[in-house]
């Protein structure tokens, strides 16, 4: 199965490992981030819906870009995307909506969909893999696979609503089609180390 969702991860010009750990953080990230400020959520700032529209198309087209990087170049980059990313307020309702995508791809979709629940949406302590075996009742040798697919498949559903979101912002002419990356060009080292954020 893993190598299906490699192959499908490919054949929109990605990396499954640059998936693979660009999800994972901020999977992990976005958990850690929820359970520390839970208290405080109800006391930040709300932003507009101007303000939130905004940041969503910033952030897509930001994901959109870090995600066909080289990812032993860009590294840093992902890194510094995902734990800005993880702060959006409107976050939440979105990973949950793409959970349920997830959920309905194939046979083995509800199995990765708990996979996902049990290790980063639920308010409990993250569980072990032995203990999340357990849950899902699969074997202690399947478990570290199984996760590693439902994280890279997570990825993929996450790009192609990002991907499908931007094509309509497009179209409506809420965004423009420029996806020039001439200032993140792979061969201008210098520029990017002299990039912030």
């Amino acid at each position: 199965m893993e190598q299906r969702i490699d192959f499908y991860i490919m054949s929109f010009g990605l990396d499954p490992s640059v998936v693979l750990e660009m999800t994972r953080t901020m999977l992990e990230e976005y958990k850690d981030r929820r359970n520390a400020l839970n208290p405080l959520l109800s006391q930040m700032p709300q932003m507009t819906e101007e303000e939130i529209m905004k940041n969503k198309q910033e952030l897509r087209r930001e994901f959109l870009k870090l995600m066909r990087k080289d990812k032993k170049k860009h590294e840093e980059k992902q890194r510094t995307f995902v734990y800005k990313a993880v702060r959006a307020q409107w976050l939440w309702e979105k990973l949950l909506l793409v959970l349920d995508m997830v959920a309905d791809f194939s046979s083995k979709g509800a199995l990765y969909k708990k996979i996902l629940f049990c290790a980063y949406f639920t308010d409990d302590d993250p569980m072990t893999n032995e203990q999340l075996a357990d849950e899902v009742e699969v074997s202690d040798d399947v478990i570290d696979y199984r996760k590693r697919e439902a994280i890279k498949l997570f990825g993929l559903f996450i790009w192609s609503y990002a991907s499908r979101r931007e094509q309509d912002d497009i179209i409506a002419g809420l965004v423009d089609n420029n996806t020039d990356d001439a200032d993140d060009d792979d061969d201008n080292e210098e520029l990017y180390d002299c990039e912030e954020g």
